[in-house]
């Protein structure tokens, strides 16, 4: 979050993909909410289903895949590699 924060959103999704996920996420419900509640049209009004939950969980399920894959068969620390921010 702090790499995000700091404006390295790469860093940030190398640290944990999900963190830049969400922050899409919420500017899109935050601007379609905000479109309408202006102008009262349906079309704008986002549908926040399930589909939202199951894309971060698979998006955290293959970052522990790929990042415990390649420490423990490669032995590439992916996070210790990273720059602190």
């Amino acid at each position: 979050m702090r790499a995000l924060l700091a404006g390295h959103p790469f860093l940030s999704f190398l640290y944990h993909p999900v963190v830049p996920y969400m922050a899409v996420v919420a500017v899109w419900a935050v601007v379609f909410w905000t479109l309408y509640f202006v102008t009262g049209n349906r079309r704008f009004r986002p549908e926040l289903d399930d589909r939202i939950a199951y894309a971060a969980a698979g998006i955290v399920i293959l970052n522990f895949i790929i990042k415990n894959g390649l420490l423990v068969f490669a032995g590439i620390d992916v996070i210790g590699r990273l720059p602190a921010v």
